[in-house]
């Protein structure tokens, strides 16, 4: 039988790189990624019923991504300095082929660029997690599901690239840049 519709259903598992090419970073429970999220401004006045809230088409309100830790390690320093850090997140996606029910493997990757916000230690308690959490604030994200780009933000190079259309190539080019 052919495969068909893929049905999503799980994270099978991850690895987390810190720096480009570099080492994974164990001890990582959880990689909470960036929300994209719209700047956005209330229309109201002459030829509108109301409000209604607009967004900024490509400006992004801020993007953070936080690495929850199992306990403290050397990593959760090194994201601590004050400094751009580079994160590589690459996931694999059980699915479930929709024709025959075999389970099929599909590959995602996140990468962000940011730097540190909070660095939280933790508590120190025998036998538990520390409750570890470093958050960094983004400004490069890009996400790929089979080797293919689906987002390409970078705010400081005025990038807002979703789908393959980049919504402030037309900003760019009005401005000269």
């Amino acid at each position: 039988m052919a495969a068909t519709n893929g049905i999503p259903d799980r994270l099978h598992d991850m690895r987390t790189y810190i720096g480009k090419g570099s080492k994974i970073s164990a001890g990582i429970a959880t990689v909470t990624l960036p929300d994209i999220a719209y700047v956005t401004d209330t229309l109201k006045g002459a030829a509108v019923a109301g409000e209604l809230e607009t967004i900024a088409p490509g400006l992004l309100k801020a993007m953070d991504l936080s690495l929850d830790y199992h306990t403290v390690t050397d990593d959760v320093f090194e994201l601590s300095k004050p400094t751009s850090h580079y994160i590589d997140c690459r996931s694999v996606v059980n699915v479930i082929d929709g024709g025959d029910g075999a389970p099929k493997s599909e590959g995602w990757r996140v990468v962000a660029v940011g730097t540190p916000k909070t660095t939280k230690v933790g508590k120190v308690e025998p036998n538990s997690t520390m409750g570890t959490n470093v958050n960094l604030s983004i400004s490069s994200y890009q996400v790929y599901h089979g080797g293919k780009e689906l987002v390409y933000i970078d705010v400081l190079n005025y990038i807002c690239r979703i789908g393959g259309e980049d919504y402030l190539a037309e900003a760019r080019a009005l401005m000269g840049l």
